[in-house]
């Protein structure tokens, strides 16, 4: 998949157990608002479910929005921008390592 996807109604528990049990490291997470971080790539697949406040990730010239209760992916490799919303960020990230 080379673009984020969208997906309500997870429940963070099970989110958490759900990213342990397909071998991501978890982590709580949170950025204030600010400017977009510039198109980068990452060498992990990242998972995450959005807490509280807002994520943007543009991918392709295509901006997703994320909200609390929203869960986006990003496969590792894929260029993207990030820029939290102007309340900021809290959300639950996974990262799996590719090598």
């Amino acid at each position: 998949m080379s673009t984020p996807t969208k997906a309500q109604g997870i429940d963070t528990a099970g989110f958490r157990a759900g990213l342990l049990r397909d071998g991501y490291a978890v982590a709580e997470r949170a950025l204030p608002a600010g400017p977009a971080i510039r198109e980068h790539t990452h060498d992990f697949h990242a998972k995450a479910m959005i807490l509280e406040g807002s994520f943007t990730l543009t991918v392709g010239g295509k901006a997703t929005t994320f909200g609390p209760g929203e869960v986006f992916t990003m496969p590792a490799g894929i260029e993207h921008a990030e820029m939290p919303g102007p309340e900021g960020v809290r959300y639950i990230a996974g990262r799996k390592l590719t090598r």
